[in-house]
């Protein structure tokens, strides 16, 4: 196909490629290679981070929580990454071109890129990547994105038996050139790049690994800034260590980065006021008690928290009772009193500060506001669920994961809507993260509280859940509205290259979303971190990695 002069965003950011940024990792242990908590030792820098949850997975195209996705973008390089101001930049692509219809990239790839091995880093390590994430027989977590999200040629037949993995629309003309076909234009195609289950791997290296791939420190291969020297699986300690293979290790001022899984955040406090760690999550009572302290900060994150109802549970299949439960839960309360770490309450399910439309601005400046919360409202909901169900009692379960914070929005869920609902009752499930994320995708649940972060930049990543073809990955509640439906796929296709008339159409999806409650937002998370004075370099992203340490780095306070 001729190639037009056109080239992507990544080349109109070569300029920054010597300044490269890497992907994210965050959670950390206690000390590594004898290291202590401080700055240096034994002349190496070493940062200590703790988080609440381990990793669910190190596969790239299984890892589905946030820490497994920053862990895996810490130790591997994509075509891109992201600058501390969300732009995309050159990591292992040197440059991309577009066809003339958008339905070709060609990506130039680093000459220089290595395995932590030492193998050389090319073109069919993208290859053999994309194939397997396609191939039924891995069935990997997301190899529903091949066809849905980025429309790869023959992804589609490939995932229902029509076709053989190796027809995928993905080729190397040379070592060092990537080609991608496409079946339709995809404004977000690039963005889509920086998440993980696109990345390369080493086809020799994953053969020789079989069912062990990823499931230990030793069945683990590195292209990224750091590499993992110790992994506790299913325990508490993790330790990456800086990659010398990397192409640009030189620019790596981190040498060691130790995670520790602290569950309860008073003693993650306690570990960081002892030295231990350099940066920790506030919750509760204890952001109002070092809001003042050096290191304190808040910011908004890329989450939203929600409330998903099973649309065949024989009550919550009905509407009314999921708007009187959205209009029963006070998130003002919730995000102000509850968290009280910085969250803001949900104005819509596509995220704030996010994903900007053809006239610069984010979606949520042109689209609607929502208020969900009225209790008023939600009375006369349930007054006309009731006659419609023809009951004046309910009784659902609300299943949450084991966190402390998931258990105590899940608590004051409960009592927001008892309270304001009599005859309903919440019986509460609490559950490991693991097992809630396979109640889920087995449809084993009444109503469940969960996140949900966007995978590239555009409102697509968050309302394509939630069609009807989604039951299997995403649209866990089977809700479905043929409008919707509708919309949304005018989106993906017939108005994919006129950008004012396909952002209306993703505005209009999310009002019927929001009208018949198909998921009912609550929040979207901010943090409240104590971070170690010295420490610098910790870049937060909206979008799939969440935390970027390429710039990384810990001096002296």
């Amino acid at each position: 196909m001729k190639k037009a002069t056109k080239l992507c965003a990544l080349v109109l950011a070569v300029c920054m490629a010597a300044v490269m940024l890497t992907a994210c990792g965050s959670t950390p242990a206690s000390t590594a290679s004898g290291a202590s908590a401080g700055g240096e030792a034994d002349g190496q820098v070493v940062v200590n981070l703790a988080k609440d949850l381990a990793p669910e997975s190190m596969d790239p195209i299984n890892a589905e929580d946030g820490f497994s996705m920053e862990l895996i973008g810490a130790t591997m390089s994509g075509l891109y990454t992201l600058d501390a101001d969300d732009n995309l930049v050159p990591d292992l692509a040197t440059e991309c071109t577009m066809s003339e219809d958008g339905m070709t990239y060609t990506f130039k790839l680093r000459e220089d890129a290595k395995w932590s091995n030492g193998d050389a880093l090319t073109a069919h390590d993208f290859v053999f990547a994309w194939k397997r994430l396609a191939d039924p027989a891995v069935a990997g977590a997301y190899a529903w994105m091949l066809d849905e999200v980025l429309s790869v040629k023959n992804a589609a037949e490939i995932a229902t038996g029509e076709l053989p993995v190796d027809e995928l629309g993905v080729s190397a003309p040379d070592d060092y050139t990537f080609e991608v076909q496409l079946t339709r234009p995809v404004p977000y195609f690039e963005h889509a790049m920086v998440f993980t289950p696109f990345f390369p791997l080493n086809e020799k290296f994953v053969t020789e690994q079989g069912d062990s791939f990823a499931l230990t420190v030793d069945g683990l291969l590195f292209s990224g800034p750091y590499k993992m020297t110790e992994w506790d699986v299913g325990g508490t300690r993790m330790v990456l260590e800086k990659n010398e293979n990397y192409y640009n290790a030189d620019s790596i001022k981190t040498d060691v980065i130790n995670y520790q899984i602290i569950a309860d955040t008073q003693q993650a406090v306690m570990s960081y006021e002892n030295g231990d760690i350099d940066y920790v999550k506030l919750t509760g009572d204890l952001v109002n008690q070092y809001r003042n302290e050096e290191g304190f900060s808040t910011q908004i994150g890329g989450y939203i928290w929600n409330l998903t109802p099973n649309c065949e549970n024989e009550y919550l299949s009905n509407v009314n009772l999921r708007r009187a439960i959205s209009c029963a839960v006070d998130r003002d309360t919730l995000v102000n009193s509850i968290l009280n770490d910085g969250s803001v309450v949900a104005q819509g399910y596509v995220l704030q500060d996010f994903a900007k439309g053809p006239d610069g601005k984010y979606f949520r400046e042109t689209a609607p506001s929502y208020t969900f919360t009225d209790k008023e409202k939600a009375v006369e909901y349930w007054e006309q669920a009731k006659q419609e169900l023809g009951t004046d009692t309910v009784t659902f379960t609300l299943m949450y994961e084991d966190s402390e914070s998931a258990s105590n929005v899940a608590a004051f869920v409960q009592s927001e809507i008892e309270t304001t609902l009599p005859g309903v009752t919440v019986e509460m499930q609490s559950v490991p993260k693991k097992v809630r994320i396979e109640n889920m995708q087995n449809f084993d649940f009444d109503l469940v509280l969960h996140r949900w972060g966007s995978d590239y930049d555009d409102p697509n990543a968050l309302l394509s859940l939630y069609t009807s073809d989604r039951f299997a990955n995403s649209n866990y509640g089977k809700w479905v509205n043929e409008e919707y439906d509708a919309l949304m796929d005018a989106a993906q296709n017939e108005l994919a290259l006129q950008p004012e008339e396909r952002w209306q159409a993703l505005i209009d999806a999310e009002a019927i979303l929001m009208d018949e409650m198909g998921m009912i937002p609550l929040y979207q998370n901010g943090e409240a971190t104590l971070t170690r004075p010295g420490v610098t370099g910790m870049d937060y992203h909206f979008i799939g990695i969440e935390w970027i340490y390429r710039d990384l780095n810990k001096t002296s306070a």
